[in-house]
């Protein structure tokens, strides 16, 4: 996953993907200061071999956690993701171009989807993909 995402975001091999997860799921896959909203410190992954793609070179991760009780699109997607997988961790990483901000217009998403061969993309509850739109 690691190669994947650095791929799709032309960024060095050696950058981690941060991990996001509900607050308390924390404690199942890492070992340190406990959960936190805004990445500020370092955890220790417990299971590096399975998490490798969120986990630094050291062994740790920025790990941003968010409340049991969300109910924004984030917490439900962490809940469905755990239900269907049996992990309650995803990758977090912003959607950019490199050198060029942060992309916030759909003619630019659409650009990244289709220069980065992404199979499509998520805009509120719409699924965009390449020949389909589900949700809304």
């Amino acid at each position: 996953m690691t190669d994947r995402l650095n791929a799709i975001k032309f960024r060095e091999s050696y950058r981690p993907i941060a991990p996001v997860c509900k607050a308390s799921r924390y404690g199942r896959y890492f070992r340190g200061p406990g959960p936190e909203n805004y990445m500020l410190y370092f955890s220790t992954v417990k299971d590096v071999a399975r998490f490798a793609a969120v986990t630094h070179q050291d062994g740790t991760a920025r790990v941003q956690t968010i409340p049991d009780g969300d109910e924004s699109l984030l917490g439900i997607l962490l809940d469905t993701f755990e239900r269907h997988t049996g992990s309650g961790i995803l990758c977090n990483t912003s959607l950019n171009f490199s050198g060029c901000g942060f992309i916030n217009k759909m003619s630019d998403l659409v650009k990244f989807v289709e220069n980065r061969d992404l199979d499509g993309a998520v805009v509120g509850e719409v699924y965009f993909g390449r020949n389909v739109s589900i949700g809304g």
